[in-house]
């Protein structure tokens, strides 16, 4: 299976749930998916499942 990586910009309530199913659904790993925020400290509990966070959109 090719790895799938996968950029959620601007991940608030709805970009959780997308990448939550995205790991759910077997689409993609955790670690293969990175989550954008301009305040990361909403999203930081998501690193504990193995996502990627960050501030940079680029």
């Amino acid at each position: 299976m090719k790895t799938k990586k996968i950029a959620i910009l601007g991940a608030g309530n709805l970009g959780e749930a997308i990448a939550k199913g995205i790991v759910n659904g077997g689409i993609s790993k955790p670690e293969h998916v990175i989550l954008t925020r301009r305040n990361t400290e909403k999203i930081k509990h998501l690193e504990a499942d193995g996502f990627q966070i960050s501030t940079d959109n680029s």
